[in-house]
């Protein structure tokens, strides 16, 4: 009589087990967990902590490559993003990740992280350091804001010890451009186009210092600019050093934080004076401060008649920029120069 007793009692147990199981499976919050295999073949399971409630996801197999090194994945996770996490892979803002990190997982996804590295690009004069994830020669220039014509030649090239010392690097990236002038023209004209594309057009319209009607648009505001900075006595040279910056800044656009994105301090000044997002006001404000507080910007920019020059004392002592684009700014200039100052 005791058997039957023992195996009620065993029946009980087993009964209460898979309840419990089945109970951990019905609960609000799913457990999401990631099993990882490496190359070697060994497999380690990773818990993400995030898991949302009330919904269980499906398991996928996700194969991530950083830079070159492979990884496999059977994840629960709903977005790339939130593999890399679970994986304990960072990324930076140089970084580049295909699939985006937003985009959400489907099995048997492939995923490359590509790591950004520090490089040197030489246009003519010109030399920039940046970070940039691309490998090839034309890709590393124009990751970093370089325009290019298809004439233009773009290649590795090996520094010497002095350059290898200065920079750090081994070898550079050198552009020698096409010197043709209908090359020259498309690719000023692409710069405009880019700049204006990322635009508003429908915002209000503002008026000018001069009188004329001006938008927020960059194609209005941008010969609003370079007429007021002549009448304030600047050369053509000097202006377009000027508006390579303001168009790098915010292509001549006054929300936000304006033309030459004023911050802190300089913001909260610009912001008590009647109509701050007018292009009228912040002309003024722009002249105000060159007039004042950075009078020997003023001056050092009067005191050259260099394009690239007038750009860079603009760049370094104006805006004070962190991560300044100066490539970008300097060609912003000449196209300003070469469509106003040649006509």
């Amino acid at each position: 009589m005791r058997r039957p007793r023992k195996f009620a009692v065993f029946l009980v147990t087993a009964m209460l087990l898979v309840g419990g199981v089945f109970g951990v499976f019905n609960s609000a919050s799913v457990r999401r967990e990631s099993v990882v295999f490496a190359d070697d073949g060994s497999s380690a399971t990773l818990e993400n902590t995030d898991g949302e409630s009330g919904a269980t996801s499906s398991v996928k197999m996700v194969t991530i490559f950083d830079d070159g090194k492979k990884q496999m994945v059977q994840t629960s996770a709903r977005t790339v993003g939130e593999v890399l996490k679970v994986m304990k892979i960072a990324v930076n803002e140089f970084d580049r990740v295909e699939p985006e990190l937003l985009d959400f997982l489907e099995n048997d996804l492939v995923v490359n992280i590509y790591r950004a590295r520090p490089v040197v690009v030489r246009d003519g004069k010109i030399r920039t350091k940046a970070m940039s994830a691309a490998r090839d020669a034309r890709s590393v220039a124009l990751s970093i804001g370089k325009i290019l014509s298809e004439k233009d030649k773009v290649y590795f090239q090996k520094l010497g010890s002095a350059d290898v010392l200065e920079t750090g690097l081994g070898e550079e990236v050198v552009i020698e451009r096409n010197n043709d002038a209908d090359e020259l023209a498309l690719v000023v004209a692409k710069m405009s186009m880019e700049a204006a594309l990322s635009v508003d057009f429908a915002a209000p319209t503002l008026t000018s210092a001069g009188g004329n009607d001006c938008t927020v648009g960059m194609s209005d505001n941008e010969f609003c600019v370079w007429q007021f900075l002549l009448g304030q006595g600047f050369g053509f040279a000097q202006v377009a050093g000027i508006m390579g910056n303001l168009a790098q800044e915010h292509h001549y656009r006054t929300d936000g934080d304006g033309l030459a994105q004023w911050t802190g301090g300089r913001k909260a000044r610009l912001q008590t004076m009647e109509n701050p997002t007018f292009l009228s006001t912040q002309l003024a404000f722009l002249m105000s401060e060159l007039n004042s507080g950075y009078a020997r910007v003023r001056d050092a920019i009067l005191a050259t008649d260099d394009v690239v020059e007038a750009t860079r004392i603009f760049q370094n002592q104006f805006e004070k920029c962190g991560f300044c684009r100066e490539d970008a700014r300097i060609q912003y200039a000449y196209g300003v120069y070469y469509k106003y100052a040649q006509e």
